[in-house]
């Protein structure tokens, strides 16, 4: 930020810095180091929507590597942000699928995008094609992911193999809202035909859900 602290000093006009402000931390780092009018984050909200509302324990403390399960989880981020969307919903489901993607892209992102093997083998990388299937557009198919994350990191606990390839951001339901812990166990066939409680209600009683968020806001 060097460079960026020159071009500030040497300015007479206000400058906005942006790039790399990932925590509270970065952004209390580049404002100190290079003194602009604003800092600007991008990459950083669409993965942590609450970046500036939360401290995490890398933000409190200097040990290197500390954070804490209720603000940098993937789950408990992507479950908060469902409860935004069902009350402001977007203009289409592809925005919520490209923000999901944002959210679990450290845990879910594969290192190989070219080897299929990888996706039949890791459901994190099949997770992570999933998110961009058009056939998610249900708030309950959206938290019905998060749940299926959820579950499958509970069985991959038990193996330590798992942990050790740095899958360690992991909390169990008791850390969720209702309406993502509530849930049964999942699977991919469930998530891509909507399955819910309320779906097969709607089919019994001859009401078409449009293929809306909830029931119909996108029909």
């Amino acid at each position: 930020y060097e460079a960026g602290a020159a071009i500030v000093q040497a300015s007479s006009v206000p400058i906005v810095i942006n790039g790399n402000g990932f925590s509270k931390r970065d952004i209390q780092r580049i404002l100190k180091v290079t003194k602009p009018a604003a800092v600007m984050v991008a990459r950083g909200f669409l993965i942590n929507p609450f970046l500036l509302s939360q401290e995490t324990s890398e933000d409190c403390e200097e040990e290197e590597g500390a954070t804490t399960a209720t603000t940098t989880n993937p789950a408990v981020l992507a479950a908060s942000y469902l409860d935004f969307v069902e009350q402001y919903p977007p203009p289409s489901p592809i925005y919520i699928r490209n923000h999901m993607r944002w959210i679990f892209r450290e845990e879910l992102k594969p290192a190989s995008t070219n080897d299929p093997a990888v996706f039949h083998a890791d459901w994190r990388a099949r997770l992570w094609t999933f998110l961009v299937r058009p056939y998610l557009e249900t708030i309950h198919q959206f938290r019905q992911v998060v749940a299926f994350y959820v579950q499958q990191q509970l069985k991959a606990s038990s193996h330590p193999s798992d942990r050790a390839g740095g899958h360690a951001k992991f909390c169990d339901a008791a850390c969720l809202p209702p309406s993502i812990a509530d849930l049964p166990e999942i699977t991919f066939h469930d998530i891509r035909h909507n399955r819910s409680r309320t779906a097969d209600i709607l089919v019994e009683e001859g009401i078409q859900d449009r293929g809306g968020l909830s029931l119909g806001l996108f029909g």
